[in-house]
């Protein structure tokens, strides 16, 4: 059978008892339809789910067959209509296989669901917005925006967001005009319904005139909103509004995506956008664009290369912290290793593309039993600056019966301007505690130092710059190593 109708939809109204809702054409699958329930009220559209909201029969039959209701679409009331739509899938599945003869039962269902394919397509162009024939081109609708209007452009070629009117404004008009409408209105009626009422008419004439003039009276076109003839009793017009604020907010005209908008003290300017990993910061006025500082951390010597455009960087620099010492003679405990000197955050020039040595202090060891001093510390330097070589000196190694001592300050290389670096001094190693327990080590900005040994080797120190602990000796005159010192470092940021 051909497909002799052009019915692709059937449309019911519930009526709160009705669940089956038959449809008179043909579909090859239940998914073959779309069945949706429509809000009367509002014209809401929900697309109901096959055995979820509705059941399909019928399929394969020339004649249609049935949707029922059921779950919550079940007893449909009249608040809702029922809609079922065939739309078959857009596709293609018979195969065709050269030299065999294919039975004309397969042509008919290719070409019949071609033809629904276009009828279902036709019942959806037939409720779109379609310009008149004598139009070539189509029409291009704005993007959604808020509280705005779709209207056709000043040239009548496009379509485009329009503002709406102020509410209140068109409000206190259209009331006034109601007024002087029904005025004029009160007027005709009094001629009309007697020859008497000549004076009143004339007096509603009046009154008509009046009001219309009042309206006149109350659109206020100055542009000088806040002069000397502002006045609670008048509506600017639209035109004043907009002139006004030209003039109190100049906006420049030019821009791009992302630029930022700010007031200098003068008028609004932009700012153009910043680039991937910048962020935005106040300057000496207004709002800039800075980039986050980059670090580079040696915590063994190596070679720092200024990067291009870089003229200045700031640099951190700790020593070594001193070892600390085993004891002496099998009879006493050791005394703790010193703290290193730390230098923080010093701004030093330098030029793009040279070459700075940078020089790590290494940890100062602690002494080997039986009888030994700890170690001193390394020093940490950058050199080859315009400021010379900055050093930052490491903690003394633990003696015997003399603690590890920190240096108080550390003298700029030959030309320096800045004269001796104080930096931050670390800690003095410790005495023995007795002659059991060692002294402990003498602590960094940036490291612990390590404990004294109670009968035990001396701990060794964590972090950066911190002193090694003494070592203690054992009730029976057992020999301990000294604690080691914690290494130096260097950290450049630009």
């Amino acid at each position: 059978m051909s497909v002799n109708s052009t019915d692709n939809k059937a449309i019911f109204v519930g009526d709160g008892s009705t669940d089956i809702f038959p449809y008179t054409f043909k579909i090859y699958a239940e998914s073959d339809l779309i069945v949706e329930r429509v809000t009367i009220a509002t014209g809401a559209v929900a697309t109901g789910v096959l055995d979820t909201h509705y059941t399909v029969s019928g399929e394969g039959t020339e004649t249609g067959g049935n949707v029922t209701t059921i779950g919550d679409w079940e007893n449909t009331s009249a608040l809702y209509k029922i809609v079922i739509r065939r739309k078959l899938p857009l596709t293609q599945e018979i195969e065709f296989v050269d030299n065999v003869g294919t039975p004309a039962a397969t042509y008919k269902e290719g070409f019949d669901r071609l033809c629904m394919i276009c009828q279902s397509l036709q019942e959806q162009i037939d409720r779109s917005l379609l310009r008149d024939p004598t139009q070539t081109s189509a029409i291009t609708f704005p993007g959604a925006s808020a509280n705005k209007l779709i209207g056709w452009n000043t040239a009548g070629t496009a379509l485009e967001n329009k503002e709406t009117l102020d509410e209140d404004v068109l409000a206190s008009a259209a009331a006034l005009l109601v007024d002087a409408q029904t005025a004029a209105t009160n007027a005709q009626t009094a001629a009309t319904n007697s020859t008497n009422s000549a004076n009143a008419a004339a007096i509603s004439a009046s009154e008509a005139s009046a009001a219309q003039a009042n309206l006149a009276a109350i659109i206020d076109t100055s542009t000088d909103l806040g002069g000397a003839s502002a006045s609670d009793a008048k509506v600017p017009s639209q035109l004043a509004v907009k002139t006004y604020a030209d003039t109190k907010i100049a906006i420049p005209a030019s821009g791009a995506r992302g630029d930022i908008l700010y007031h200098n003290g003068t008028n609004y300017a932009r700012l153009a956008k910043g680039t991937d990993g910048q962020f935005l910061k106040i300057g000496a006025n207004d709002p800039v664009w800075a980039t986050v500082l980059t670090r580079q951390l040696f915590t063994s010597s190596g070679t720092f290369t200024a990067p291009a455009g870089v003229t200045e960087i700031y640099v951190t620099l700790v020593g070594g912290g001193g070892g600390g010492n085993t004891g002496e003679d099998g009879n006493n405990a050791g005394s703790g290793g010193a703290g290193a000197q730390s230098i923080i955050r010093l701004r030093y020039p330098v030029i793009a593309g040279n070459n700075y040595t940078i020089t790590v202090g290494g940890k100062g060891a602690g002494g080997v039993a039986p009888q030994d001093n700890g170690d001193d510390g390394g020093n940490s330097s950058i050199a080859d600056g315009t400021l010379g070589t900055i050093i930052a000196y490491g903690g003394k190694g633990g003696a015997s019966f003399v603690a590890g001592a920190a240096v108080v300050f550390s003298p700029n290389a030959s030309g320096a301007t800045s004269g001796k670096l104080n930096g931050i001094v670390g800690g003095n190693g410790a005495l023995k505690a007795s002659t059991l327990i060692g002294g402990g080590g003498g602590g960094s900005a940036f490291g612990i130092g390590g404990n004294g040994g109670s009968s035990a080797a001396g701990e060794d120190a964590s972090g950066y710059g911190a002193g090694g602990g003494g070592a203690g000796k054992g009730a029976g005159g057992q020999d301990y190593d000294g604690g080691d010192g914690a290494p130096g470092f260097v950290l450049i940021e630009w």
